[in-house]
C-alpha cells in the first residue's frame, strides 16, 4: 500500500501548506491534525535524495531549508493528511535518524508511534543504511530511486 501512495506523488510539488517543524539537526516534522488526534499513528521517516549543490551532505545550517524544500517537492504534507501519518524529513542524504531522534517527535506531540516506516528517496539509501542500526525495527521500507547501473551492466 505504501509503495504505491509513493509511486502516486507527483514530483513537482504544491503549495507548502501547514509547516514542517524544525528537529535540529536532521531537519523537520510535520503532524496533520488526525494524526495528532490519534492513539498511537504511524511515523514515516522520509530520507531526502540530494539536493542542490550539497549534493550527498548538506551542512546542518541548510537541513532545514533541505527538508522544508523535500517537505514541499514531494506533497509530503498532502500525504500525512490523506493517511493519518507523522513525517520527519531528513534535510541531507546522509544523516541518520536514531531512536532519540524519533523519541525527540513523539515527546514533542506528546504521543507515541504505532509502526515506523522508512522511505530513502535517492542517495537517501546512506542515510536508510546508517539509520537502521539506531532505530527499531521497521514495519517497511520503501526505496524510491535508489540504484544506479553504470554501462559494465549493459
Amino acid at each position: 500500500m505504501l509503495s504505491a501512495v509513493f509511486l502516486s506523488l507527483p514530483a513537482t510539488g504544491a503549495a507548502a501548506g501547514p509547516g514542517c517543524e524544525p528537529l535540529a539537526p536532521i531537519g523537520c516534522f510535520f503532524a496533520p491534525s488526525i494524526a495528532r488526534g490519534a492513539q498511537e499513528p504511524a511515523l514515516l521517516v522520509y530520507l531526502r535524495g540530494h539536493w542542490g549543490k550539497h549534493a550527498g551532505s548538506v551542512p546542518a545550517s541548510a537541513r532545514l531549508a533541505s527538508s522544508r524544500q523535500a517537505f514541499a517537492a514531494f506533497d509530503l504534507g498532502e500525504l500525512a493528511e490523506r493517511e493519518g501519518l507523522v513525517v520527519l524529513v531528513t534535510g541531507s542524504s546522509d544523516v541518520a535518524v536514531r531512536a532519540e531522534d524519533v523519541a525527540a517527535v513523539e515527546g514533542a506531540l506528546g504521543l507515541k508511534f504505532r509502526r515506523l516506516l522508512l522511505a530513502a528517496h535517492s542517495g537517501g539509501n546512506v542515510g536508510l543504511a546508517a539509520s537502521l542500526p539506531g532505530l527499531r525495527t521497521p514495519d517497511r521500507i520503501v526505496m524510491l530511486d535508489n540504484f544506479y547501473f553504470g554501462e559494465a551492466l549493459s
